[in-house]
């Protein structure tokens, strides 16, 4: 079912630097990877990836326009409209596999790392501009054994890009499936550097 909802907003926390998580029941089930349509009442509605899909689901909003601006400013207890969830999803892969975050993009493919019964085969590469714009490292390194990070400015981990840090991975291991999410640009680059580890 994926109709219309209204749902009371039951946890909000700041991630980072004009990044916010809010979280809501929904009785629905919800694979790695897809998205709702959230609507703020009075606003507009905007497509937002789970980055929560236990018993409680989530979204995780960076504010850039009038939409993500007054998701942002929901206070617990307000009410935001879902649509949902769309999309089909991540399977799990069969053997290694790596998980590739950019910016909030890590937001869209969390629930990806934590699909894994066992820990010791998803690997995870997380990227951000700078240390304070780095999402959800603490909740990767619970569900894999193999996390990195980088940042553009060498604030934290890896100086240089996600896509630098993935190609020196990429060059000591091999995995059997890659799954991303971040801005166009890097998954761009990313696929170029797939393509030159085969």
């Amino acid at each position: 079912m994926n109709g219309n909802e209204v749902v009371r907003v039951i946890d909000k926390v700041s991630e980072g630097r004009g990044i916010t998580t809010l979280r809501f029941e929904l009785d629905r089930t919800v694979r790695p990877g897809q998205f709702f349509m959230v609507w703020v009442p009075g606003v507009d509605e905007v497509p937002m990836s789970a980055s929560d899909i236990g018993k409680l689901k989530g979204i995780t909003v960076r504010e850039v326009g009038e939409a993500t601006k007054a998701l942002s400013s929901v206070k617990v207890g307000e009410m935001i409209g879902i649509r949902g969830p769309y999309g089909r999803g991540f399977m799990q892969p069969a053997g290694r596999y790596l998980v590739v975050g950019g910016g909030t993009g890590i937001a869209a493919v969390l629930p990806a790392i934590e699909m894994s019964k066992d820990r010791s085969i998803v690997d995870v590469a997380l990227g951000a501009r700078t240390s304070s714009e780095l999402i959800f490292e603490e909740r990767a390194r619970k569900a894999s054994d193999h996390v990195m990070v980088s940042t553009d400015d060498g604030s934290k981990g890896h100086h240089g890009t996600v896509v630098s840090l993935v190609d020196e991975m990429l060059s000591k291991r091999s995995y059997s499936q890659l799954i991303a999410c971040g801005p166009e640009k890097m998954l761009f680059y990313l696929l170029e550097v797939c393509k030159k580890h085969g």
